[in-house]
């Protein structure tokens, strides 16, 4: 009996993620309509340190970090009524607009940042810049089968998403992201980072 209302009470205090996911995805849509100062203060609260620790965790400092939080909370506020629920939930979503900032801001201020060995591939391995800077990584990438290197083209040097990817190639999105996972293997390969 003990044990059973030591599970029940655990269960209690344990927040559900479906229902926690479909809460902040029904706020973005009332957002839309609404345009509630409240609600925006809610995701706001939620997703802020949220999206900070994932733009630090990207290679950005605490300032800029901060500076790119602010960008993206508010093109969410602005682009609400493009938020469609069926397509991605609100964390999904949200966390995008922060990636494409982030990608952007390399674009402007470090273009040898983006390197998609960079970018991609397992936490641990970075190759460093002078492989970027001396030709390999263009050799590597010229070594790729031509439908790989389209698929590293695609989403490092035009910032498309795996569903963009598949749309704009007419390929299932399954096999865009295994297309890119033995890109990356054979670039990781080629370039001497590791088998």
């Amino acid at each position: 009996m003990v044990c059973l209302r030591l599970i029940e009470t655990s269960m209690e205090l344990k927040p559900d993620r479906a229902a926690q996911k479909q809460d902040f995805r029904q706020i973005l849509v009332e957002l839309a309509k609404s345009r509630d100062k409240k609600l925006f203060m809610q995701l706001y609260d939620y997703f802020a340190p949220r999206l900070k620790s994932f733009l630090v965790r990207k290679g950005a400092n605490e300032e800029l970090a901060e500076e790119l939080v602010q960008e993206a909370l508010l093109s969410v506020w602005r682009k609400t009524s493009s938020y469609d629920p069926d397509k991605a939930t609100a964390s999904t979503w949200i966390f995008r607009i922060a990636r494409n900032l982030w990608i952007d801001r390399l674009r402007k201020e470090k273009p040898d940042m983006l390197s998609p060995l960079n970018s991609y591939p397992e936490a641990g391995y970075t190759p460093s810049l002078a492989v970027c800077d001396s030709g390999r990584l263009k050799e590597a990438m010229d070594a790729l089968p031509q439908q790989q290197a389209q698929l590293v083209y695609k989403v490092y040097y035009e910032g498309k998403s795996h569903r963009e990817i598949a749309e704009d190639m007419d390929m299932p999105i399954g096999s865009v992201k295994s297309g890119l996972r033995l890109a990356f293997d054979k670039l990781r390969i080629r370039i001497g980072g590791g088998s």
